[in-house]
């Protein structure tokens, strides 16, 4: 595991420069320029993950006031995979992952968010046709916004009803139940 776990600039363009295309406010731009994000400058090649997680919160909250906390990061969450479609890197990963369909995606998790991070561990268990259990080695209060990134993602991928729960949280990381219509 790096001693500094970071974010890649796919991850920050996916959000704020095709996600949020034209609906970051200036009040964000300037929180989250305070929390060292500056989306006026050229976007940092890593971000410490840290850092994206306040950001993450920020704009989720900026973005969606009238609705809880966690469902304002869920939204965000599916923007994400919304907008990192959108990126170089997203069209190519997204035309790819369509191919290959939910199953193997999910086993195929570690490898994908090398894409994006540097530090991204998973393991996937199946625990019958169309529902698998994940554990992910993310620590951080962002588990709905991963709800919300899994629930996206894996419909692009074809499945259909995806249901993402978080069942379980600790200092190593975050289990989701994950289920689709079969």
């Amino acid at each position: 595991m790096p001693a500094k776990r970071v974010i890649f600039t796919p991850v920050i363009e996916g959000l704020y420069v095709h996600g949020l295309r034209g609906r970051v406010p200036l009040s964000l731009k300037v929180r989250l320029r305070e929390l060292g994000l500056d989306l006026d400058r050229p976007l940092p090649s890593a971000f410490p993950v840290l850092q994206w997680e306040k950001c993450l919160h920020a704009t989720a909250e900026a973005l969606s006031p009238e609705v809880p906390r966690d469902e304002a990061m869920r939204r965000l969450g599916v923007l994400h995979v919304e907008g990192f479609g959108g990126s170089l890197l997203g069209r190519a990963m997204y035309a790819f992952m369509r191919t290959l369909g939910p199953r193997r995606i999910l086993e195929r998790l570690t490898a994908s968010f090398r894409t994006t991070d540097n530090y991204s561990e998973t393991r996937v268990t199946e625990l019958g046709p169309g529902r698998y259990e994940l554990w992910l080695n993310a620590t951080a209060d962002i588990a709905t916004y991963t709800e919300g990134l899994f629930v996206a993602l894996l419909t692009r991928c074809g499945a259909r009803a995806v249901r993402v729960a978080c069942t379980h949280r600790d200092d190593s990381g975050m289990t989701f139940l994950i289920q689709w219509d079969v």
